[in-house]
């Protein structure tokens, strides 16, 4: 698989002694619509009318200043969950890296601080693989958790941009081209490590 200059610029400065690169990605660019936009989005413009209605009868009355004040506060959060996350997502995604080396997996953010979660691919169990539409896909490393873990995985893109959960999402190549390819090449990776293991 070819890795792009700039792909090997961003990933060499993360890897270890030993440590080689096979395969290096990124998600998706631009904007993207998930499963979840189909409730988070309506839901978001509902809010963004509700909590409009109500500030405009708030300053027109006014009565309270807290009243205004929450309104205001409510009508910023409803603007986010109907469209700024969006804006947020596609920022992260623009600053994110995946990596597959003879060792790890990488998920690099690129930055001031980067970020980077890695897993042990000799110690990887097993990989969970879901395709979308446009023919990008996810390759998830060790899901757990059951229903409820699922059910927060799938709300990635969701965060503001103060608090994010990521690390307590399983860890994931999001969004990617050829998925298929590079789910293979990972477990080819943790196959080969395990059977040079000794014992």
């Amino acid at each position: 698989m070819l890795v792009s200059n700039d792909a090997a610029r961003v990933v060499s400065a993360h890897l270890i002694p030993g440590e080689r690169l096979l395969w290096a990605g990124r998600p998706k660019q631009g904007f993207a619509f998930r499963g979840w936009d189909v409730l988070y989005t309506p839901f978001g413009v509902l809010l963004v009318v509700g909590g409009s209605t109500f500030l405009v009868l708030a300053i027109s009355e006014a009565r309270d200043p807290f009243a205004t004040l929450f309104l205001s506060i409510w009508l910023l959060a409803a603007l986010y969950i109907a469209i700024g996350r969006f804006f947020v997502d596609a920022r992260r995604r623009a600053r994110t890296w995946y990596a597959v080396t003879n060792m790890r997996a990488l998920i690099i953010e690129d930055g001031e601080p980067s970020r980077v979660r890695a897993v042990n691919l000799k110690l990887l169990q097993e990989t969970t693989f879901t395709q979308r539409i446009d023919g990008t896909g996810t390759v998830e490393f060790d899901r757990h958790g059951g229903w409820f873990q699922q059910r927060f995985d799938m709300s990635r893109g969701t965060d503001s941009p103060w608090l994010s959960y990521d690390a307590m999402r399983t860890p994931a190549f999001e969004m990617i081209e050829n998925p298929r390819d590079v789910e293979a090449l990972i477990l080819s990776v943790r196959d080969e490590a395990r059977a040079a293991a000794p014992g």
